[in-house]
This record gives C-alpha cells, sequence and structure tokens, in this order.
C-alpha cells in the first residue's frame, strides 16, 4: 500500500462539505457522551448510600476522563515549550 501524499491529504481537506461533515460527527458524539454522563451522574446522585455496579462505572468514567484531559492538556503544553519551531511563521 502506498502512503498517502501531502497533496492528496490537503486537497481532500480543501472540500467544504469534508470539514463539516468531520466536525459535525464530532459535535454529535460528544454531545451524547456528554448527555449519557450528564445523565448518569444525576441517576448516581440520586441516593449516595447505595453503591451500585452503574454508580461505580459511572466514577471511573469521570475519574478516568478527568485523567485523560489532563494528560492532554500536559502533553499539549510539554509539546509548545520543546517546539524549535513554534516562532515560525507557516
Amino acid at each position: 500500500m502506498k502512503d498517502p501524499t501531502d497533496q492528496f491529504g490537503e486537497s481532500y481537506w480543501k472540500s467544504r462539505y469534508r470539514r463539516i461533515e468531520r466536525k459535525a460527527g464530532w459535535i454529535f458524539l460528544i454531545a451524547g457522551a456528554v448527555m449519557l454522563l450528564a445523565y448518569s451522574l444525576r441517576e448516581a446522585l440520586q441516593s449516595l448510600r447505595v453503591i451500585t455496579f452503574e454508580r461505580f462505572a459511572v466514577a471511573l468514567m469521570v475519574v478516568g476522563g478527568a485523567a485523560v484531559l489532563l494528560s492532554f492538556i500536559r502533553e499539549r503544553i510539554h509539546q509548545h515549550r520543546e517546539d524549535p519551531y513554534k516562532d515560525v511563521k507557516r
């Protein structure tokens, strides 16, 4: 298999439809996940005395999501500090 060329990638993403399609997909996916998580958190907070499998799973999702978000932010900060080309106009 051949690797796609840079020219292919640039021409592919020039299409407004392709950019909108990808962004809309991510927006719908994230919105659905946030809605599901919010509903799960609301249900979990209704009765804090009883720990069920669902509440434990939601707690793990929240902790895991926070850890991934923190890791991503730290990676981007480190990458920005170490980028030798950050002052170069592209």
